[in-house]
């Protein structure tokens, strides 16, 4: 609007696309659908190259680079090839933050939960021990009750005292020496042991640990974006033609 063409050639160049599109209903209908899954790709090239991203900028700007296939398609078996040939998938790209990116994003890195499980062997680790805490115990608890005789013997955890094996007074003789005591009741004594303190700093330092793997990968995932920054300001200035 505030450069408007002045050269014929270039108008009549521009009404005559106007018109094929107007023409050809199906190829319309087709390039308004396909055109509403595009976002505005280099207002959000923008917000990851200035820093203020977060996870659904970069679903947003896959989104919209996964469908520019479609696009050139379209207008491949349509009159206009020549704006078709302006049009460049970034397949390794879209490929690369699809594998990564999980399909529902938080609003922000912080809130956990942005990247795919099979990515890092390290965030599938502390994830598992996260979703599994229960099972583990369960299982710790029962070892232990086989290891020691001590039939009555149950592994629990507290916010205040953490993880603990609690065995009933009347058992205590069959406590092994590897136990550590770590409190004393009236009806039973709490213990702890070596392999239960290293899965409780597991627990306990796990969602910390989470975050900061997330954080580098999405980092990285940034840094590919980056990299084709120019690949992809040229794609919205052809989708901004059309």
């Amino acid at each position: 609007l505030l450069k408007p063409l002045t050269d014929k050639n270039a108008i009549e160049a521009r009404l005559q696309k106007v018109d094929s599109f107007m023409q050809g209903a199906l190829c319309l209908a087709e390039m308004r659908e396909t055109l509403r899954g595009i976002s505005e790709l280099e207002r959000i090239l923008g917000k990851i190259s200035l820093g203020s991203r977060n996870p659904r900028d970069l679903q947003g700007l896959n989104n919209g680079l996964l469908r520019i296939p479609e696009l050139k398609s379209i207008l491949e078996n349509s009159e206009q090839t020549q704006m078709a040939s302006t049009l460049k998938p970034l397949e390794e790209l879209t490929s690369f933050l699809t594998a990564n990116l999980n399909d529902d994003l938080p609003p922000a890195v912080s809130d956990g939960g942005v990247i795919k499980e099979g990515i890092n062997e390290e965030l599938d680790g502390l994830r598992a021990v996260l979703r599994d805490g229960n099972s583990w115990m369960q299982e710790y608890e029962e070892k232990e009750r086989e290891a020691t005789g001590i039939k009555t013997l149950k592994v629990r955890k507290n916010s205040v005292f953490g993880y603990f094996i609690e065995v009933s007074s009347g058992q205590i003789k069959l406590v092994p020496d590897t136990y550590t005591p770590k409190q004393t009741f009236s009806n039973y004594s709490r213990y702890i042991t070596a392999e239960l303190k290293d899965y409780e700093n597991k627990v306990f330092t796990a969602n910390e640990k989470i975050l900061a793997i997330e954080k580098d990968i999405f980092e990285s995932l940034v840094a590919k974006v980056i990299e084709y920054s120019n690949q992809i300001k040229e794609n919205a200035s052809a989708i901004a033609e059309i």
